[in-house]
């Protein structure tokens, strides 16, 4: 079967099946940020605040309580990203500080699961454009070859 696709088909599958999981992925964000602006809240304490690496790496942890069990998480708002921009860190460094109390919304389904921003989804809408334009690319590629032939040439 895979013997009779063109070069352009073939691309076009891989394309599909790379990006697929990974729209997937960033819709589930989208979805949780979205349904974040209704999670219940409670009082927390940021524990840590540490930003480091050429990448912008920032550590922050702080921690609340859900029907008396403690839980403790990193997560400020839903992104692609586990890295920042150098001032979207500074933004995060000046905004919050170690034994600050917080507000943290949780989901009530899984208390683990919280945030610091609930609704805030910095680039995972245009992190959904460009992967939807990605995978049309591939689906036209792996089923209409000859538009994309047209395109090129």
């Amino acid at each position: 079967m895979f013997q009779e696709l063109t070069d352009y088909q073939t691309t076009g599958l891989i394309i599909m099946l790379i990006i697929s999981p990974l729209l997937i992925n960033t819709l589930y964000i989208w979805y949780l940020a979205n349904q974040s602006k209704r999670w219940p809240k409670v009082e927390g304490t940021i524990q840590t605040v540490n930003i480091h690496g050429s990448e912008i790496q920032m550590d922050l942890e702080y921690s609340y309580q859900v029907q008396g069990e403690t839980h403790k998480n990193k997560r400020i708002f839903f992104t692609n990203s586990k890295y920042y921009k150098k001032n979207r860190a500074i933004e995060f460094e000046k905004k919050y500080r170690e034994g600050q109390q917080v507000n943290v919304f949780y989901n009530p389904n899984k208390h683990r699961m919280a945030v610091l921003e609930p609704g805030r989804k910095d680039g995972v809408i245009s992190a959904i454009i460009l992967l939807t334009l990605f995978f049309t690319l591939g689906y036209v590629a792996f089923f209409n070859p000859a538009l994309i032939t047209a395109f090129i040439n």
